[in-house]
């Protein structure tokens, strides 16, 4: 048995095709020519919460309780992607990254260092928080989750109910990541600043480093004007009357003739 899950980019065009095959191993594939992308099923966006989970199974699941969701292609990929998917949003929509409960035996943990590498790089490109939450303890993932919880219900299935308690657990469970700070961003106990006013200080700081500058320029053209003045002032120049010898070489010592002996210097 297979499965077939287009994936799309943040603008909403098919770039993959993933197959996932039932069984255990290695059971997903994508076809030739597939770039990973983003699993968003239809209806999108919805409304309420964003959940964004990883891989399609798990959207299928939140899909199906009427949450909203949006599926990442691996633990730490599709932050561009959703970057642009999410940025028309409105801001009050709160966007959850869900990890996984997978530790492994070597001390990593893939579902939850994906979703906190995920959840800040989101932060930044959409400039409002997100959250990271996880399925509860006893759920891998958000597709176990939702099948325990139906599970739970017996022969009266609620599947209304059901994403009214996922949506529960990640709005108690979940924790803030905020985009990292920016020049808009005030230190703490000082008022914010808008663009305006920090456009304005910008153009007072550089008025005053252009005057500076325009002094500095004036100081060193001063400077070598009087450093010429004094050179030329101690150029020693020959008076009247002073004969300069023609068989002076280099250094003012007397020329050399044939033969090696010196040709004297005449003093008229």
């Amino acid at each position: 048995m297979c499965w077939t899950f287009p994936e799309c980019d943040g603008a909403g065009a098919v770039v993959g095709i993933v197959r996932r095959y039932a069984g255990p191993g290695k059971n997903k594939f994508t076809l030739p020519g597939s770039a990973r992308g983003l699993t968003v099923p239809a209806g999108w966006p919805g409304a309420g919460p964003v959940l964004v989970p990883e891989g399609a199974s798990d959207v299928l699941a939140l899909h199906l309780c009427g949450v909203t969701a949006v599926g990442r292609p691996s633990n730490t990929g599709g932050a561009e992607h959703l970057a642009r998917l999410l940025a028309g949003l409105d801001p009050g929509r709160p966007v959850y990254v869900l990890g996984e409960n997978d530790p492994k035996g070597d001390g990593s943990w893939p579902g939850r260092e994906g979703a906190e590498a995920v959840a800040p790089r989101l932060a930044a490109a959409l400039g409002r928080p997100v959250r990271v939450a996880f399925p509860p303890d006893g759920a891998k993932d958000c597709r176990e989750w939702v099948r325990g919880l139906l599970a739970d219900q017996g022969e009266c299935e609620d599947r209304e109910l059901v994403g009214r308690q996922v949506l529960g657990h990640v709005a108690a469970t979940g924790c803030d990541v905020a985009p990292p700070a920016t020049l808009l961003d005030a230190a703490p106990g000082r008022p914010r600043r808008s663009a305006e006013a920090l456009i304005a200080a910008a153009e007072r700081h550089i008025e005053t480093i252009n005057g500076a500058l325009w002094a500095l320029a004036a100081t060193v053209a001063e400077l070598r004007q009087q450093h010429c003045c004094d050179a030329a002032s101690r150029m020693v120049r020959p008076e009247p009357g002073d004969r300069i010898c023609a068989n002076r070489g280099r250094g003012g010592r007397p020329a050399p003739r044939r033969g090696g002996s010196a040709v004297p210097c005449a003093s008229g």
